[in-house]
């Protein structure tokens, strides 16, 4: 039942802070309800539209159908108490909760681990990555377009997003700005070196007139081609909000029809800001690993022409020089150059630059050490089991290294690193 409002209660609020004060929220919570959850926010009709109104009585019918009561179910007889509880039986029902929640966590904890329940996931969801909304109207309201289209991902029966952990672990590998908006290039560039992120979509915004052209585009990033989208026309501030979402979901039911794609094998993580040198890298690898050392050096050597900080690349010369019986000296000088450009690498990467380096000086013990802690952070990484059964071998010729020799044997069924798809990629 809607409240009753007092005589000299407002009827119009004309302010984000106005609305905020009368929901009894911040204004930041009110305008996240505004684009997640429909609030009635009005806006002036001027060249901005960023200044807000809202009708009370509009707000009060939104607030009762969010605590509407389901049908068939049973009205409670007393309003909630508004009284603010004494401090002392505050204390009291925290303690009492915090207990229940102790026993009834334990108890589900137990039967989870029993009966070995996990949370499920569906087989076809398919990673999505959403761009910064390519804007050039100056109207505020835009920017918040991503908020909608992340949630109907997330309420999406094919997709969902690519955690913002690994969206910031991409960036810091490719040495961009954490806190700049997500262009529609490089969120591409983020799909093509995480492989598995099957579309990346790309809202903008576009002035034309007195009305406003919004649209979404749909592109799949590995073979970096436009596969949909849609647009549609805006005179209405008002509309703005409902009107995207659905075109949201209309654009993700047109990606939905588009046929599933095997998951690309994942670019080395390693730090590079050049996404050809990190392809040259990824072939290097392959034949190093391939036992074909030699055929590597090239693309190794191209790859630092790209990016004269590749760490990475360098540690993976220096490996090349050593097992193409380079003098010790010159591969020893290369691995040095490597250690100094490690300070902003990845934890995986520096263990492997560190080992390696004590590896080529002699220092089996500490290299193992190092290898050893590399494979702790990422068990399928490739060079660090490698070179780990070199050491082995090294430290003890005559010895089988069986436990070694059995972990690379395994990774290298699990590696994909095709030769042949990163080298077409390259520019």
């Amino acid at each position: 039942m809607e409240e009753r409002r007092r005589p000299n209660e407002p009827t119009r609020l004309d302010s984000w802070k106005a609305i905020a004060n009368y929901l009894g929220r911040s204004v930041r919570t009110v305008r996240r309800w505004e684009t997640l959850e429909d609030l009635p926010v009005r806006r002036h009709r001027h060249e901005k539209g960023t200044s807000v109104y809202a009708y009370c009585h509009e707000l009060d019918a939104w607030r009762a159908k969010l605590h509407e009561v389901p049908p068939g179910a049973t009205e409670p007889e007393k309003k909630e108490s508004t009284q603010v509880m004494p401090a002392a039986r505050r204390l009291g029902w925290f303690v009492g909760l915090g207990v229940a929640s102790a026993i009834l966590g334990g108890f589900f904890g137990w039967t989870i681990r029993d009966y070995g329940m996990q949370p499920q996931v569906k087989a076809d969801m398919r990673l999505a990555l959403v761009a910064a909304v390519a804007d050039d109207t100056d109207v505020t309201d835009f920017q918040r377009l991503n908020a909608i289209l992340e949630r109907e991902i997330d309420n999406s029966r094919h997709l969902r997003n690519l955690s913002s952990d690994q969206k910031s672990a991409a960036l810091q590998r490719m040495r961009r700005d954490l806190d700049a908006p997500l262009s529609g290039d490089l969120a591409v560039e983020i799909g093509q070196r995480e492989g598995s992120v099957s579309a990346i979509l790309i809202p903008a915004a576009q002035k034309i007139g007195n009305r406003y052209l919004v649209s979404i585009e749909i592109v799949d990033p590995v073979n970096n081609v436009r596969i949909g989208g849609r647009s549609i026309e805006i005179i209405e501030f008002d509309d703005l909000l409902p009107r995207f979402r659905n075109l949201s979901a209309e654009v993700l039911e047109i990606f939905a029809q588009y046929p599933h794609r095997r998951a690309a094998a994942s670019l080395p993580l390693v730090t590079t800001n050049s996404l050809a040198a990190l392809q040259l890298y990824a072939n290097a690898e392959s034949l190093l690993i391939d036992n074909n050392p030699q055929a590597g050096m090239p693309l190794v050597s191209l790859a630092l022409e790209h990016d004269s900080n590749f760490a990475s690349a360098r540690i993976l010369q220096a490996w090349i020089l050593k097992l193409t019986n380079a003098p010790r000296d010159e591969y020893i000088a290369v691995a040095e150059l490597a250690r100094n450009d490690a300070a902003h690498l990845t934890a995986e990467e520096r263990c492997f630059i560190e080992g390696s380096y004590k590896h080529f000086l002699g220092d089996r013990e500490g290299a193992e050490s190092d290898y050893l802690a590399l494979l702790k952070l990422d068990p399928r990484h490739m060079l660090g089991a490698y070179a780990l059964l070199r050491a082995c071998q090294e430290d003890d010729p005559s010895s089988n290294c069986s436990s070694q020799r059995e972990l690379v044997e395994n990774l290298r069924l699990q590696h994909r690193s095709p030769f042949s798809r990163h080298l077409a990629t390259i520019a």
